[in-house]
């Protein structure tokens, strides 16, 4: 567990993927839901990296309800991702193009209601990208999010709708991404699953950490690490193993 949050702090600004297979009942999920929860904290107190946010993930629900808890009893603030059953973003937006809009709409509005409106208008918007995002309480505003605990389908649209807000690169050094048992799927002939697992990493993320019990090894993930590695020539592929 050490030696996963090493790695992603020694290699957060050039870029890292990490296939993390501990064995069975050893903490995993709490490594990646309170372990770099908290890293994400102490990140974000860093001027250049304020609105960074780890994106955890997996398919299985009960997995995702303890992710959900153990990140928010340690500290970390957390929104949780759900799929709006539409999907019709503006055809043709360009980054920069919601923001400039948003900003008219809210122009000359008082301060009680700015910031309440400025939350509906990015509520819309995020439905017509196919999610909508809640968060805990203890989230004064979006900008206080340090992760969000979705499945993969959800995080692929949420992050696929910052790179049309924001631009790749600026969506790959803030978002950090962590898959929890990817090969869910893998067994079976086009799991929408599998295919879900996939479309995720192959966004424009610098940081993604695959943790499995049955992690396949480097030959099978072979065109995944090449990827990778296109998109971010300056990152490093690593793996831990627990034994």
């Amino acid at each position: 567990q050490i030696e996963v949050l090493r790695l992603l702090k020694q290699h957060y600004r050039d870029g890292v993927m990490l296939t993390y297979d501990p064995i069975m009942n050893t903490g995993k999920t709490y490594t990646l839901a309170a372990g770099v929860g908290a890293f994400m904290g102490a990140v974000r107190k860093i001027d250049a990296h304020k609105y960074d946010l780890a994106i955890y993930c997996c398919n299985l629900t009960g997995v995702t309800i303890e992710a959900a808890r153990t990140a928010f009893h340690a500290g970390t603030k957390i929104a949780l991702g759900f799929q709006n059953p539409t999907y019709s973003p503006s055809p043709g937006e360009k980054p920069g193009d919601f923001d400039a809009r948003l900003e008219g709409k809210l122009r000359g509005l008082e301060p009680d209601q700015y910031l309440s409106r400025k939350k509906e208008l990015i509520h819309e918007w995020e439905k017509q990208h196919g999610y909508f995002i809640k968060p805990h309480y203890s989230c004064k505003s979006r900008d206080d999010i340090e992760m969000i605990v979705t499945t993969p389908h959800v995080a692929a649209l949420i992050v696929k709708s910052m790179v049309t807000r924001y631009g790749e690169e600026t969506v790959g050094n803030r978002v950090t991404i962590l898959l929890d048992e990817p090969t869910i799927g893998a067994d079976e002939p086009y799991s929408d699953l599998l295919r879900h697992n996939i479309e995720l990493l192959a966004m424009p993320v610098k940081r993604i950490v695959l943790a499995s019990a049955s992690m396949p090894g480097s030959e099978e993930l072979g065109p995944i690490i090449e990827a990778f590695r296109t998109r971010n020539s300056a990152g490093v592929v690593t793996a831990v193993h627990s034994s």
